[in-house]
């Protein structure tokens, strides 16, 4: 039987490529490397664009950790700079970036500085200076990076234009600034000042205290970008249309803190808590005259982690897509919500502040053949 065609013969080897697990890009090196037409294959810009269509959601490829640094869950490795690792604590991970905030000692005060690094490309890019920079002492902030190209599906922009989000909260006054790559700059501040009132929170011993951003990751859901509250059940939503702000009641809940905000999979607002063995999802749905919280789920956990590790209530370490759960066996879990399934990360760290996952395809820059159309070095990103 004769063999077939060449273009017939690239179609098919094309077909098992794209079936290749993308959390394992050293598995497209490696069929890269085997010979001239499979390299031609996997470093073109057709493979890459059908291998995004055809996974849709990015997987995680590693997630960072404060004082510690980048801890592969699959085949790709990288380094966190070392100027970021020693004297930043990482905010935010989304689109193919991981957003870094540099640390100010008392006896070592400095402005802080904000750092956008991309791990697949090595690219540490330093953004101009905060205005209104926030006393630490007096109130608290967090940020957040997305990409800002309109009709963007998120799968390969780790290049693109992006926006970064800073809200403040302070006892006289609640603003945002956003910084954006397009102009180069940080936009004048959006007050909202009613806001305040929501925050004073009467504690007995202790008066009235202002509540604070936690700094666990925020989550972008639609067209705005949410961040939880420290003490109080509550988070401050941010419109990034509108560039309004707003506070959301949680519901009444027992959960061990912190909790962790989600965005579900038919694009409303959830969070994950923790009560003893179980993983508790809510969600955010309309209701009669508003939005309400419904419970959409509950994850048994002793049947997805090892029995010495649910002794205790898992401390919640943060998500964004992925749950990551500290046991008391000293692990650290990832709990894919789609799959509800578990993996210890492969580190054993300490005891950690929160983790920052990297979601990203990657593919290899090994150069295009000479008829292609876009040079080497393509990354995707979400």
């Amino acid at each position: 039987m004769a063999p077939p065609p060449p273009e017939l013969f690239d179609v098919l080897v094309e077909e098992v490529f794209l079936r290749f697990p993308p959390e394992d890009p050293a598995s497209l090196l490696r069929a890269a490397l085997v010979c001239k037409r499979w390299h031609r294959l996997v470093s073109g810009r057709h493979f890459r664009r059908r291998f995004r269509g055809f996974h849709r959601t990015p997987p995680m490829l590693g997630a960072i950790v404060n004082n510690h640094g980048f801890v592969s869950t699959s085949s790709f490795r990288c380094q966190v700079p070392a100027e970021l690792l020693r004297g930043c604590m990482v905010l935010d991970a989304r689109h193919g970036r991981v957003l870094f905030h540099s640390v100010s000692w008392a006896s070592q005060p400095r402005d802080p500085t904000l750092y956008l690094w991309n791990p697949i490309s090595g690219e540490k890019l330093e953004l101009p200076k905060l205005p209104l920079v926030l006393d630490p002492h007096r109130g608290s902030s967090n940020f957040a990076v997305l990409c800002a190209a309109a009709g963007c599906n998120h799968l390969d922009c780790s290049h693109g234009p992006f926006l970064v989000v800073a809200v403040v909260v302070s006892r006289s006054e609640t603003f945002a600034r956003v910084y954006s790559s397009e102009h180069g700059e940080w936009s004048d501040p959006t007050f909202a000042p009613h806001i305040n009132d929501s925050l004073v929170k009467v504690v007995e011993g202790f008066g009235e205290i202002i509540d604070s951003l936690d700094l666990m990751p925020g989550v972008l859901v639609g067209d705005a970008v949410y961040f939880l509250l420290h003490t109080m059940d509550a988070v401050l939503q941010f419109n990034l249309t509108t560039r309004e702000m707003a506070i959301i009641h949680l519901p009444d809940t027992i959960y061990s803190r912190p909790i962790a905000l989600l965005a579900t999979e038919d694009g409303n607002l959830g969070f994950a808590g923790t009560k003893e063995r179980t993983l508790h999802l809510w969600s955010r749905v309309a209701g009669p005259g508003e939005e309400t919280w419904s419970q959409s789920r509950v994850i048994e956990l002793e049947k997805l982690l090892p029995v010495n590790a649910i002794k205790r209530t898992p401390i919640m370490l943060g998500s964004v897509g992925v749950i990551f759960l500290y046991t008391c066996d000293g692990g650290i879990y990832s709990v894919d919500l789609k799959s509800s399934k578990a993996r210890e990360m492969p580190d054993r760290i300490g005891v950690p502040d929160y983790v920052v996952p990297f979601m990203s395809f990657c593919t290899p820059a090994l150069g295009a053949a000479p008829t292609d159309e876009e040079p080497s070095g393509s990354t995707s990103s979400a």
